[in-house]
């Protein structure tokens, strides 16, 4: 409808074009009608200007509107107020194809607005990136795990490890790995997987990144706890019968020794190796007994009793316990804080294990230490509230880095190997988690993140 009216419109000004031609070139032949010639001149004139002006607005209107289609801008709409019937009706048409863009537009950005907002919040790295390997996403979860908050291509990943940007550059479409790269100082295990695909003809490479650290943790912390079950169960049901009657026998030779007997006849000096002998057997094994109680404290953790607390005042407290010693050694405390938000709900007691193994480490470390100085500082990471204990002691290789909450494992000659495996068990219990940061010659710092 509107484009017949558009129609009519051009047939009726280039008819009148034509009649007005006809009508002047009647007009020359006849020499009383100049007036009407004039007239039909300038009406020629005036008609032909009209007609000009409506087909060079209507190439306009429609040129803006390809170009509007042609940048994606939508932001323009053309009036109807003034325009004339065909023209209004056009201009009606145009502006509702707009409006329909519109809507396709908005909708298109609110979906891509949540796509952003779900990537932005999930807990998996998520890095995308083109075939020549420019970063096209980068979500906050692979800024915190790689912490590398701007990286404008792949090649950034090589300068934080180097296994790990060779696997994902070797990592086919569909392909998973498990990796342990060192990040930031601290070895983690990540599963790496790989997605490609085309869009708009462009070559595209999904990375996702998963920590899997917590995970093992856990599966690693109850296989520690079923093994020391069964290992205590064993060794308890064995030596608990021989520490008995290892006393026993003690106690008929005492008896025998003071009485005389005639169903007993041992030398004196036979008499006292046996008895040293029971003795020895009845110590090394409440000796075992007492190591296999000791143990079993890392299968029986009990369940924390969570109330809200003031972690900088736990730690303040745990200081003041251990204030005699780290005087002693002469080692300089600091305390810094980056959040006024130090309240968490958890069990201070369990907590207070946490803090003092971690402090005594810390100070037993700094034994040969030039100048030592611990370090603690309370900041908030992406929500969550992270304590970092640090030392300024001779640090850890990397053998040592990756065995160090490994139950029973200890370089201390009096370490039992059970305070930071105990450590990361109650901060699981916690939901939380505990990492280490150590290099040879460069101090170690724990992180607790609650």
């Amino acid at each position: 409808m509107v484009f017949k009216r558009t129609r009519v419109q051009l047939f009726l000004r280039v008819s009148a074009i034509f009649m007005l031609c006809w009508l002047i070139n009647y007009a020359l032949t006849r020499t009383d009608w100049v007036v009407i010639t004039v007239v039909a001149i300038l009406t020629l004139l005036y008609t032909t200007y009209n007609l000009y002006q409506y087909i060079n607005r209507s190439r306009k209107e429609l040129a803006s509107f390809l170009l509007s289609i042609r940048y994606n801008d939508f932001s323009a709409t053309f009036s109807t107020e003034v325009a004339g019937r065909s023209d209004g009706e056009l201009k009606r048409a145009y502006n509702s194809i707009i409006k329909e863009f519109q809507k396709v537009k908005a909708e298109r950005e609110q979906k891509d607005q949540f796509l952003q907002t779900l990537l932005e919040h999930v807990d998996l790295a998520v890095v995308a990136s083109d075939e020549h390997g420019h970063l096209r996403w980068y979500n906050s979860a692979a800024k915190n795990l790689l912490k590398k908050p701007y990286m404008r291509s792949l090649v950034g990943i090589k300068d934080i490890d180097e296994s790990l940007y060779s696997t994902i550059l070797d990592l086919k479409n569909g392909e998973r790995r498990l990796i342990r790269p060192v990040i930031d100082g601290r070895m983690v295990h990540i599963a790496v997987s790989a997605t490609e695909f085309v869009t708009m003809g462009d070559n595209y490479k999904l990375i996702t990144l998963s920590d899997i650290q917590n995970e093992l943790d856990q599966k690693e912390i109850e296989s520690w706890q079923k093994l020391i079950r069964i290992l205590t169960h064993e060794i308890m049901n064995s030596v608990t019968p021989i520490v008995s009657l290892s006393g026993v026998v003690e106690q008929i030779l005492e008896d025998h020794r003071n009485e005389e007997s005639e169903g007993l006849h041992l030398p004196a000096d036979d008499a006292d190796d046996v008895n040293q002998s029971i003795r020895t057997i009845e110590s090394r094994g409440k000796g075992l007994l007492k190591f296999v109680n000791t143990y079993r404290s890392l299968s029986k953790v009990p369940d924390p009793v969570l109330e809200s607390t003031d972690l900088f005042a736990l730690v303040q407290r745990v200081l003041n316990l251990l204030r005699g010693d780290l005087d002693a050694q002469q080692i300089r405390v600091q305390v810094d804080s980056n959040t006024d938000d130090l309240r968490e709900n958890l069990d201070p007691n369990l907590m207070d294990q946490v803090l003092i193994n971690l402090l005594k480490n810390a100070k037993e470390a700094l034994k040969d230490t030039e100048e030592p100085a611990i370090s603690i500082l309370f900041q908030r990471e992406f929500g969550r509230l992270c304590l970092y204990i640090g030392d300024n002691g001779p640090g850890m290789d990397a053998e040592t880095l990756e065995r160090v909450f490994i139950p029973f494992y200890t370089t201390k000659e009096q370490g039992s190997g059970i305070g930071l495996s105990l450590s990361r068990q109650i901060m699981r219990q916690h939901n939380g988690s505990i990492q280490v940061k150590s290099a040879p010659g460069e101090g170690t710092t724990f992180r607790l993140e609650f």
